[in-house]
């Protein structure tokens, strides 16, 4: 229907040459026009006789927000109407007849709509400005020709509404209400400027003017009831809880909110908390406060803005925002009432009331513009303290008889950073969560509970901790007991002992400590805190000292001065960290992880241990030998990282100190006469040295096993750096070859027995060598003899000798001569030869030998017999067979020595078990019934016939069942004390500890742990404790650091290494967590987010960075001719585009250059191009390359050969290209070079 009316309306007009159109400045008209119904923000109809304009969403045409109505001849009735989301602010309502009604309808308005008529003429008897109240406020003004007629629309709803008649000349101001919709009783009406006749006889109720303000009335209208109070100016909030809301409850008028200036603002007794959380309503004369029985917290969106007199009550305001006294007075400051205010300024403030020296109020922190009669007592930011310009308060809150002594102190506190500085002095301190800048506790036996946080901490007494007290610096002096009980916990940063204090910390709970930094000047005991320190990092300075009673574990000791580490128990540290200060230890037993070991005295009971990781020894003196003597003082693992002893620490007198094994590592050692070496080398002996007790600790034996790389393995196949092996009466030695194929002897190199796996050339001479050679080997050297005990499982071998050599064989074995060499085997006829490499012979036969000194076999052979006595007879049987005389019989099996009853001697790798030999797995390799080389996880017995000793779990190399000395790293074993503990998932380990994790692993605290959130590979950070990912499996990117997500879940195109850098939009990056937009009208950015290109409406601004990335209308690069993409792409004359997309200039007189100033491709007018240079055409000066430009008489660049002389140029020195002056040459023509400090050239030839 609405439409077909709107159809009708056109139709109309064309027929009558007028319709409404929209001309300049938003001026709907009536007339003729060719822009009939192009509206913007509203339409317009026609209905019952009346023309509608209704304003909608759309609003306004030209930006703007009003429009104006200009009826003109129209004579038809108007009426103005609003669509719901209606934007228009303003509307001017022109009414051209004088015998129309023009009405505005007041709903769906925007609040703060302003409606404005403006009449030319007096209307007729009963024609009206009708305005149809809703329940939105408005603002309606007329021009004094107005006849207002008020139609409320509901019978609660009374909002807002401001009357005003703007006029000098005023004819008619009536204002009528419409009878309906009001309800019996007093309420508010409305607000005029004053100018307006209020007329009641029509509504069936009375009004009144109840208040009178500058350019405001406020009317209240009563139905059937008098009004109680006829001059009624007061503002409240209505509410009777403890809570007033504005949103909630509104105000008592309603004009209280939308001129609020104009009043004060009354708050109740019982209201508490007051909620100024409209949009309006922040600006009043002042506040009147009714007598108080509790504090009233203000709660402010916006600046409050009291522009009168203010007076505070007796209990504490909280104003929570910015708030503006013209003259604020305080007449009273009572204990617990300070008051507290957000952002503040005042004009005036009156103290004159106040006696007592206390804090006036709190607020935020003003450097200039405070009223002379206060001054600012503590600095604290938001929190500041502001007192009386007489004032001594400071920054200090002192706790003593259970109480602050100022009252601001238990508020701040409970603010998590502040300036205020607590001094207890009180026996018990109970608040919970309170912060302060600094806390001195002076108080004896304080017990602190709740819990405090505080930058600094000082305490001067002995105290106890049953709550929590955390400081970032926590000083202690004195002889003070810090005593912390289960319940309670001591967190600090740096923990400093003063000088001259002696400190002792206990508690029952190891994690009740955590002290990240431990700064020790005087004395500090931890009592019955096992491992308090172990993830400190402690400092021990001049004269101080640290003591524990039970074991404790340092992560990381720093050694500042000459001090003192004491304990009653065992001490691990991790790192230790020395210069050149020295630490006297005093402890049961101390391990060092890392760094060099510089100790003055040293007192120990067990050895003192060390790893791989540490490199130097300096220990000045050691107080008193171990427990158990025998042990070694110093215990150290295999290592092929040199370990360097200092000095030789002075002992105590008539003692000797077994100080460290030989063995395991290279030792680097001063020359002193002080220390010997035992056990062939094995072991370093402070003292006099003695080798019977190498039985004691297990160093009767050595194995040399030689190396290409000159070094030595031992038995188990480690470095053994006390080789080779010496003469010794208590230590066997033993040589193994079947590594090198050929070795050198040393001249006091000895070996009880020389094992040959392999084929070797031994460089040996004036040695006896006892050899079992499982192959042919060469002795070159001189003056030489050798018994070859066995040939192992070889039926010959070849014995060649470079030089004289007296050779020997088992009796089991005979020699046949050669030429220059000699066969050992069990068939040859020789007993003794004398071998060389040009004439060898037999010197001693094995049987009989004839008259020609040849040796033959025995006249009766007897099988098996290796030995004949002169009546034939055997005397020795080979090996695994004994003598009857007539007959070698056989032993039992495997068995090498018997005779009729008895196995004395089994064969390798066999044992003697009752009258039989038995096969040993638990050997690896056994010579004559001793037990050289253990497989893994096996140890020697006592006896060293056998490996039957099984090693703890997991443990390669074993000293016994339950102490391990190697654990089977390659099966992820690693040495915890003296048993091996498993490491799952281990990539790689040492025998101490973990040093990476497999893929998919992080390591934390000395383990394994599975990465989360499906990450391949991640990182554990035990500062921080987290968790970051590295690397996620294929098709899956890094999300925040945490986690892995599939790359089309992100919006991802192109991953690297698991990080997105490319998003499936141009147009976006990826900020860690998903691809987000590049920013306003940009079109690519870099990975980091910056916007490298913009669309083609907008520039990319550059600044000094050229990384700005920032899109906007108007270029910022100068001189640019041309764009692309919001970069410059093309510059104007004269410039060239540099790498960072700006446009330089080009050198004169380059009219178009490119990638650099002087590369030009076109000149100005006057200059020809050569060789990407502009060349002056014109040269009227001789020799002259180039003219300044726009001067052909005067020279800017010579000929080469010549100088610049003024504006001419001269010739330089002969043979010269380029000189500063005649004699100045600073280059040569080719072939020519310059002699410095002389004017001469020479020819180069």
């Amino acid at each position: 229907m609405t439409f077909f009316i709107i159809f009708i309306s056109i139709i109309l007009s064309f027929v009558h040459g007028s319709c409404w159109y929209v001309s300049n400045d938003n001026e709907i008209r009536w007339g003729i026009s060719t822009n009939c119904g192009k509206f913007i923000g509203f339409t317009q109809y026609y209905d019952n006789k009346i023309d509608w304009f209704q304003f909608n969403s759309g609003c306004c045409g030209e930006n703007k927000t009003y429009y104006k109505i200009y009826p003109g001849s129209n004579e038809a009735e108007k009426a103005v109407d609003f669509v719901l989301g209606t934007e228009i602010q303003t509307v001017w309502m022109y009414p051209s007849q004088p015998d129309k009604h023009f009405s505005i309808y007041l709903r769906n308005i925007k609040e703060g709509f302003v409606g404005i008529f403006k009449r030319s003429s007096i209307p007729v008897s009963g024609i009206n400005n009708n305005i149809y109240v809703y329940n939105t406020p408005a603002v309606i003004i007329g021009n004094g020709y107005d006849r207002f007629y008020i139609r409320y629309q509901s019978y609660t709803n009374r909002p807002y509404l401001n009357l005003q008649i703007i006029s000098t000349t005023t004819v008619m101001r009536e204002l009528y209400v419409n009878k309906r919709n009001i309800q019996s009783g007093c309420s508010y009406a409305f607000n005029t400027n004053g100018n307006v006749n209020v007329y009641d006889a029509q509504s069936g109720c009375t009004f009144y003017e109840v208040c009178s303000k500058p350019n405001l009335k406020r009317y209240v209208m009563c139905k059937n009831e008098t009004l109680s109070i006829k001059n009624d100016c007061r503002c409240y909030i209505p509410s009777t809880t403890s809570t007033a809301s504005v949103i909630n409850f509104g105000m008592v008028f309603p004009d209280c909110i939308y001129n609020s200036s104009l009043y004060d603002l009354t708050i109740f007794a019982n209201q508490t908390i007051i909620k100024l959380d409209s949009t309006k309503g922040y600006q009043w004369n002042s506040f009147i406060f009714e007598s108080r029985t509790l504090p009233l917290t203000i709660e402010n969106n916006q600046l409050i803005n009291l522009t009168g007199t203010t007076t505070l009550p007796n209990k504490r305001i909280i104003i929570s925002n910015d708030v503006y006294f013209n003259k604020l007075i305080i007449p009273t400051v009572n204990f617990n009432m300070t008051h507290v205010f957000g952002e503040w300024d005042a004009i005036d403030i009156d103290v004159s009331q106040i006696s007592t020296d206390s804090v006036l109020f709190i607020g935020y922190f003003k450097s200039s513009g405070i009223p002379n009669t206060i001054r600012v007592g503590c600095n604290n930011g938001n929190f500041t303290r502001y007192v009386k310009d007489t004032s001594t308060i400071d920054c200090q809150c002192i706790y003593s008889n259970d109480q602050y002594d100022l009252s601001d102190c238990e508020i701040v506190s409970k603010i998590y950073s502040n300036a205020l500085n607590l001094i207890l002095n009180n026996s018990i301190y109970d608040k919970e969560n309170v912060y302060w800048n600094s806390t001195v506790i002076k108080y004896q036996n304080s017990l602190i509970k709740g819990s405090i946080t505080s930058e600094s901490c000082s305490i001067e007494q002995s105290i106890t901790i049953n709550g929590i007290l955390q400081c970032n610096i926590l000083t202690i002096s004195g002889n003070s007991i810090i005593s912390i009980s289960e319940d309670g916990k001591l967190i600090v940063t740096n923990l400093i002992v003063e000088k001259q204090s002696t400190v002792t910390i206990s508690s029952p709970i190891n994690t009740n400590i955590l002290i990240e930094t431990i700064n020790i000047y005087g004395s500090l005991l931890f009592d019955d805190s096992t491992n308090v320190i172990s993830q400190s990092k402690t400092i021990l300075n001049q004269n101080s000292q640290l003591k524990t009673i039970n074991y404790a574990s340092i992560k990381e000791l720093q050694i500042l001065g000459t001090s003192t580490l004491k304990s009653d128990s065992n001490i691990f540290i991790s790192t230790l960290i020395q210069t050149t200060s020295r630490l006297n230890v005093d402890v049961k037993q101390i391990e060092i992880n890392k760094g060099d070991l510089i100790f003055g005295s040293i007192n120990v009971m067990n050895p003192i241990i060390i790893s791989i990781f540490v490199s130097t020894i300096d220990i000045e003196s050691i107080v008193n030998p171990l427990t158990d003597p025998n042990l070694m003082f110093i215990t150290i693992d295999h290592s092929t990282t040199p370990l360097n002893i200092m000095r030789i620490p002075s002992i105590p007198n008539s003692i000797s100190i077994n100080f460290i094994l030989n063995k395991y590592r290279k030792i680097n050692l001063p020359s002193s006469n002080n220390i010997n070496f035992i056990c062939d080398k094995q072991a370093i002996v402070i003292g006099t040295g003695n080798d019977l007790i190498c039985s004691v600790i297990g160093l009767t034996n050595k194995v040399c096993n030689p190396q290409p790389d000159n070094s030595y393995l031992d038995e188990n196949g480690l470095h053994d750096y006390s080789c080779p092996g010496h003469s010794n009466s208590i230590v066997s030695t033993y040589l193994i070859i079947d590594s090198v194929n050929s070795y050198s002897f040393e001249s006091d190199e000895r070996y009880n027995l020389i094992t040959l796996l392999r084929q070797a050339t031994l460089y040996v001479s004036y040695h006896d060598l006892l050899i079992k050679s499982y192959t042919s080997f060469i002795i070159d050297g001189t003056l030489n003899s050798v018994l070859v005990e066995s040939i192992g499982n070889s039926s010959s071998i070849i014995v060649t000798s470079l030089s004289p050599l007296l050779l020997f064989v088992d009796n089991s074995l005979g020699i046949t001569i050669l030429t220059n060499n000699a066969v050992v085997s069990s068939y040859g006829l020789c007993k003794t030869g004398l071998l060389s490499n040009t004439n060898s012979e037999c010197k001693i036969c094995r049987y009989l030998t004839k008259e020609d000194g040849e040796c033959t076999d025995p006249i009766i052979t007897i099988e098996h017999c290796e030995l004949y006595i002169k009546n034939g007879l055997c005397e020795r049987c080979e090996e695994g067979f004994f003598s009857t005389g007539n007959s070698c019989n056989e032993c039992t099996s495997n068995c090498k020595i018997c005779n009729s009853e008895k196995c004395f001697l089994c064969f390798d790798n066999y044992i003697v078990s009752g009258t039989k030999c038995i096969e040993t797995s638990n050997c690896k390799y056994m010579n004559n019934g001793i037990c050289l080389v253990c497989p893994p996880g096996k140890t020697q017995e006592p006896s060293m016939e056998k490996c039957s000793v099984n090693c703890p779990n997991g443990c390669d190399t074993c000293s016994s069942s339950d102490v391990c000395i190697h654990c089977s790293i390659n099966n992820s074993y690693i040495k915890n004390n003296d048993q091996c503990e498993l490491k799952q998932s281990t990539n790689q380990i040492t025998n101490k500890q973990v040093i990476d994790c497999q893929d998919g692993f992080y390591l934390k605290e000395g383990s394994c742990v599975s990465c989360e959130n499906d990450c391949s590979k991640c990182l554990y950070n035990d500062k921080t404790e987290t968790i970051q990912c590295l690397e996620c499996p294929e098709g899956k990117v890094i999300v925040n650091g945490k986690s892995c997500q599939p790359i089309e879940s992100v919006g991802c195109k192109t991953s690297v290494n698991s990080k997105c850098i490319v998003c499936t939009e141009f147009d976006k990056y990826f900020d860690g967590s998903n691809c987000v937009s590049c920013g306003s009208n940009c079109s690519l950015c870099t990975v980091n987010g910056k916007c490298s290109l913009c669309d083609d409406s907008t520039y990319l601004k550059l600044d000094s960075t050229f990384d700005d990335g920032i899109c906007q209308s108007t270029p910022t690069i100068e001189n640019c001719k041309e764009f692309n993409k919001g970069r410059c792409a093309i510059c104007s004359d004269g410039y060239f585009l540099n790498k960072n997309g700006s446009c330089d200039a080009c050198y004169y007189p380059c009219k178009k250059c490119v990638k650099s100033a002087d590369i030009c491709y076109e000149c100005n007018e006057g200059f020809s191009l050569q060789e990407n240079s502009c060349i002056s055409i014109i040269k009227s000066i001789e020799n002259c390359k180039q003219t300044i430009p726009h001067s052909n008489d005067k020279c800017l660049k010579c000929e080469d050969g010549y100088y610049r002389d003024g504006i001419l140029c001269r010739a330089c020195i002969d043979n010269c290209k380029t000189c500063i002056k005649k004699n100045e040459c600073s280059e040569c023509i080719k072939n020519f070079y310059k002699i410095l400090l002389m004017d001469v050239l020479q020819y180069l030839n």
